[in-house]
């Protein structure tokens, strides 16, 4: 018995010695620290930001915005948060996230210059050729005399004009296919021929080539490179919001986007000789 006494009377004084690493100290104050951001309201996003008094929002890092259904996950979100239907904040890794389930405050974030510039995502970037300029700060003129000439000649009255027999052409031959669609079936997915009308029209106008049919080896191919285009835009990439993660490529983002910009620069390569090859035709004759 006095035995085991002085043993534990050696363990609890070992406790109050000072400890002879530096690296328990650092590491428990770095979990502390760890802890407190996790935990705040927000997340560590918003702990990390400037904002005395962010929104409502839940702690720690929310995964809804990877969910198929991230709409209904978000507005269950708010509602279980006080005072989060006004306006719930949260942190998706690095990024502050605001949401807003109320008409009169959504309306006040679409009007605020403080919520004009998009964040730029990486797909964005290098299938936009690094300049992203539909992702370039508002302050930018450069960017924004450039997106507003493009505006202007896509959407000019002239423009509009000049390409309307295009866009009539492409509504009769729509509905045509639609009617001997329903002539023959009598159920008609109105998604394909509008997804093809507006692809049609978009290369018409850009690149001044109509298909008519995509099912063609060329036609197909270009809706491969479209589809994959919107896919990787609108996919949910955690390297946008954890910046170690981008030279990782954990979800493939980058090599396929690498493979997508080999294939639109080889496309439009053969438009362009094509049209140097009329161009020099032109002249000759």
């Amino acid at each position: 018995m006095d035995l085991s006494l002085a043993s534990g009377q050696e363990d609890s004084l070992l406790l109050l010695l000072p400890a002879t690493s530096v690296l328990p100290p650092l590491l428990a104050a770095l979990l502390l620290v760890v802890g407190l951001l996790w935990l705040s309201p927000g997340g560590p996003a918003w702990a990390l930001s400037l904002c005395r008094r962010p929104p409502p929002g839940p702690p720690g890092v929310v995964t809804a915005l990877s969910s198929p259904v991230a709409h209904r996950v978000i507005a269950a979100l708010s509602r279980s948060v006080q005072g989060g239907a006004a306006l719930l904040s949260f942190s998706v890794g690095l990024t502050r996230v605001v949401v807003s389930s109320q008409p009169d405050t959504a309306r006040e974030i679409l009007v605020n210059p403080a919520f004009g510039d998009r964040p730029v995502k990486d797909s964005a970037r290098q299938l936009l050729f690094h300049r992203a300029m539909g992702f370039a700060p508002s302050g930018d003129a450069h960017w924004r005399a450039l997106r507003r000439l493009g505006a202007a000649h896509l959407f000019g009255p002239r423009g509009v004009a000049a390409s309307a027999p295009q866009r009539a052409s492409i509504g009769e031959s729509m509905l045509g296919d639609v009617a001997s669609l329903m002539a023959r079936d009598g159920v008609v997915s109105p998604r394909r021929f509008l997804h093809a009308a507006s692809l049609n029209h978009v290369m018409a106008v850009v690149f001044g080539k109509r298909y008519d049919d995509f099912a063609s080896q060329e036609g197909a191919a270009v809706e491969e490179m479209v589809n994959e285009g919107y896919d990787l835009l609108g996919m949910f990439n955690w390297a946008d919001h954890l910046p170690f993660l981008k030279w990782l490529d954990l979800q493939g983002v980058r090599r396929r986007c690498d493979r997508l910009v080999r294939k639109v620069e080889e496309y439009v390569g053969v438009i362009i000789q094509e049209r140097r090859a009329k161009r020099a035709a032109w002249r000759h004759c």
